[in-house]
């Protein structure tokens, strides 16, 4: 029997990964969570358990507090793997992909960049990319549609400003750029019948489009200064490319707040990106390593079947793009958190 290759997902900063007392569900679980938080908070002069665990949805969403969220979560997380015996993060075919700022989860993971230096730069990204925000401020707004979207055409429609910032999957994109012009490009492609509708993405900026570029020079300058080492494991760039050396991940990483998260994309009946990168290197399980499950949901699928491992709710997909394969998800129970939150807040 063929040994399962796994791959970890760490989702990035939006509202469904960063979201009011994450923390309180790994906290419950994990005792090693609690010293993440902590080194994390000494690293950045900065209380990381009390904005994951207090803070409200306006604080959290500020970037310069969302990005470092994400990720410390994201170890967080990892610390419950880690004590529950996870075998994959032993496993030197694991393979690690992160959406926008998750890949410095990944980075870390793959022991490529230390501790200390990884939140430092993911600071320094954040406060580049609000101070970008300011400069040029930016609109992004969630293209869906209830089938697959022609997304040659949809990207012919846009211009040199506006443009897809994340393919998320086959029936959904996000359109960035200035805000002034965000909503005409978006009307454009609507009355053409590329999409169904369109709705605002609740953002600080555009991120990962035009209104970024001037966070391309000082961040890629910045990591001169930091030292990066060739990753311990296989990393998934974010438009799909496969990572095995220090000199990549420094491309990846310097570009990656200007240029777009290719999660799933395809053209007619070819699909690239994230997604199929990993699949086409035998990866049959995936690990959404954070505080939702954003990155599972965008998973291709036709069947599902659910299941309990001690106590984590876990989802095998039975036929991803076609071939036999499986899924094991660990979900948070975000509902079962927000009943506890509301029952807080009325006594």
């Amino acid at each position: 029997m063929a040994r399962i290759i796994t791959a970890l997902l760490y989702p990035g900063q939006g509202p469904s990964s960063v979201f009011p007392g994450m923390a309180k569900e790994v906290l419950v679980k994990s005792p090693g969570a609690t010293k993440v938080f902590y080194e994390a908070g000494r690293v950045l002069d900065k209380d990381m358990l009390s904005l994951c665990l207090y803070a409200p949805k306006e604080e959290l969403g500020l970037t310069e507090n969302s990005q470092l969220a994400a990720l410390v979560m994201s170890l967080a997380n990892a610390a419950v793997l880690r004590e529950k015996g996870e075998r994959a993060l032993g496993d030197p075919r694991t393979c690690l992909a992160g959406n926008s700022v998750g890949i410095w989860a990944a980075v870390l993971e793959a022991q490529a960049i230390s501790f200390e230096h990884t939140f430092q730069c993911v600071q320094e990204r954040a406060r580049l990319m609000t101070e970008a925000a300011r400069e040029r401020p930016g609109k992004m707004m969630v293209g869906l549609h209830r089938e697959d979207i022609d997304i040659a055409a949809v990207e012919a429609m846009c211009t040199d400003k506006v443009r897809i910032t994340n393919y998320n999957s086959p029936n959904q994109f996000l359109l960035g750029g200035p805000a002034d012009l965000v909503g005409e490009v978006a009307r454009a492609i609507q009355q053409e019948g590329l999409v169904a509708r369109f709705i605002p993405f609740l953002s600080e900026g555009a991120w990962h489009s035009f209104c970024m570029e001037p966070v391309e020079e000082p961040f890629v300058e910045f990591l001169k200064g930091i030292p990066i080492k060739d990753p311990n494991h296989a990393i998934i760039g974010n438009q799909g490319q496969l990572i095995t050396t220090a000199d990549a991940l420094r491309e990846e990483l310097g570009h990656g707040p200007v240029r777009p998260v290719v999660w799933r994309r395809k053209y007619d009946a070819r699909e690239d990106g994230v997604i199929p990168t990993l699949q086409s290197m035998g990866v049959t399980r995936y690990l959404e390593v954070g505080a939702g499950e954003v990155l599972i949901d965008m998973l291709p699928s036709s069947s599902h079947k659910r299941r309990k491992i001690a106590g984590i709710v876990a989802v095998g997909i039975l036929a991803v793009g076609g071939a036999t394969s499986g899924v094991v998800l660990v979900k948070r129970q975000r509902r079962r958190m927000q009943r506890r939150q509301e029952k807080d807040q009325e006594s």
